[in-house]
């Protein structure tokens, strides 16, 4: 499973997991061991397995993920939206990504 940790607190050795599937949330526990993720936070992607204890999802065998660097996640998508009032309320929009050819780095000619 792949996930992006939502909150973590390296203290406590915990942290809560939203899940690829998006089923329920996963939990990394003080029981896991997750010491070679040193500085696991907010917006980190890892990879996983899931364990299921009882009605909980537990992370099992934590990889955490390189070349995914989203800093603070709640910031980054407030910053990039454009809200819009409504008499029901805002909405926001997000800007469209523009599709880049993963081989010469540049600006793809169609969209995906």
């Amino acid at each position: 499973m792949i996930g992006v940790i939502l909150w973590s607190d390296v203290q406590m050795r915990k942290a809560v997991v939203w899940c690829e599937d998006q089923g329920d949330l996963a939990f990394l526990c003080e029981d896991t061991p997750f010491e070679h993720l040193k500085g696991l936070s907010a917006g980190d992607l890892i990879e996983f397995d899931v364990k299921i204890d009882g009605n909980l999802r537990r992370v099992d065998k934590p990889i955490l993920l390189k070349g995914y660097e989203a800093g603070d996640v709640a910031a980054n998508l407030i910053n990039s939206a454009h809200a819009t009032s409504t008499p029901t309320g805002k909405i926001l929009t997000f800007p469209s990504p523009k599709p880049i050819n993963a081989v010469s780095g540049l600006p793809s000619e169609r969209a995906m």
